[in-house]
């Protein structure tokens, strides 16, 4: 079997990749599907019926009105992405530590856990 210079694959590759371009451009020339005109497409409207006489059987005293929506409190800051102060971060650590509710037990810690068992049975 004998190998090909590369300048035979070289010319085959190239005279490949003309057909190819040849062919695409013919078929974008002859071969190109009819533009599509928006007065061409035509839809059938739907016919709607709005029944009105539902609302004269409606009684209005019986509707109770909204209560007057109150506006959502602002939260956050004006500059979210600027650093805090000292002062700011000193104040958030106390109150979070503040909110944190410590569990403390006056009873004896126990050390195995028969002494666990024993204390859960009485």
């Amino acid at each position: 079997m004998d190998i090909l210079p590369k300048d035979k694959v070289f010319r085959y590759l190239t005279i490949a990749l003309a057909l190819i371009a040849v062919g695409l451009l013919v078929k974008e020339i002859f071969f190109k599907p009819p533009s599509l005109d928006i007065s061409d497409l035509s839809f059938p409207m739907p016919q709607i019926n709005i029944e009105t006489d539902v609302f004269e059987n409606i009684e209005i005293e019986e509707l109770t009105p909204f209560e007057q929506i109150i506006p959502l409190e602002f939260t956050g800051r004006a500059k979210p992405f600027e650093p805090y102060s000292l002062e700011e971060y000193e104040a958030a650590k106390e109150a979070y530590y503040a909110s944190l509710e410590i569990a403390t037990s006056t009873e004896e810690i126990a050390t195995s856990t028969e002494e666990v068992a024993t204390s859960t049975e009485e």
